[in-house]
């Protein structure tokens, strides 16, 4: 029962510090930077999908077919997701005392993280190396 109980602590807090999310800064007419940032076990291994994903969102967004990627960075490392606390109290004792023992342990959880940042060139033609919005889109 606490071995359940530890599990579905872990994986709520695990759960809790799991996101994706991009963000755009518009650089030129057709050029943004996006940058995403993933966290959680279920999460980091979707981010450079979920880069190119949305660079081809915001390529038809902006009436473009194809884009390429420039200035491409990657990171990863972990983040505090919360503690998974246990503990335990004996108490002895007979009329009038008592003897009171206790003990708890906190364990820190950690949640990787995973970062993509790149810069995105749109364009209406199809050059060597570049995306087509459509086709990325298109595919599950």
């Amino acid at each position: 029962m606490q071995l359940n109980f530890l599990v579905a602590a872990v994986l709520a807090a695990l759960s809790l510090a799991a996101c994706t999310t991009t963000n755009e800064v518009p650089v030129a007419p057709n050029v943004v930077r996006l940058d995403t940032s993933a966290s959680g076990f279920l999460f980091t291994g979707n981010a450079g999908k979920d880069t190119l994903k949305a660079a081809a969102q915001t390529t038809l967004a902006h009436g473009y077919r194809y884009f390429k990627f420039a200035d491409v960075q990657t990171g990863s490392g972990s983040q505090f997701a919360g503690l998974v606390t246990s503990g335990n109290a004996n108490v002895y004792g007979g009329h009038g005392w008592a003897n009171v023992y206790g003990s708890s342990v906190a364990t820190p959880i950690f949640a990787p993280t995973a970062q993509v940042g790149a810069t995105v060139i749109m364009s209406n033609t199809k050059d060597d190396g570049s995306w087509d919005a459509q086709e990325v889109l298109a595919e599950k």
